[in-house]
């Protein structure tokens, strides 16, 4: 479970800051393929569901329980 946590946080902000205009086509590609590299190396799969439920849940649960998890 930590892992796929890892990783939809990890994309989230990939996306973000692309979108954003904080990291160009060629630093996005190179990030993703860093993150596809991860996550074939731990063995990690989130569906597109399971990664927004995992967003939704990490915005919706209070600060103070979420530092019990290390954050």
């Amino acid at each position: 479970m930590e892992n796929r946590r890892k990783l939809a946080i990890t994309n989230l902000c990939r996306g973000f800051l692309h979108v954003q205009g904080f990291l160009t086509d060629s630093e996005n590609e190179k990030i993703c393929q860093r993150i596809l590299n991860w996550q074939n190396k731990n063995e990690v799969e989130i569906t597109e569901d399971n990664f927004y439920l995992l967003i939704l849940l990490m915005m919706i649960t209070p600060k103070k329980r979420r530092n019990s998890y290390g954050n």
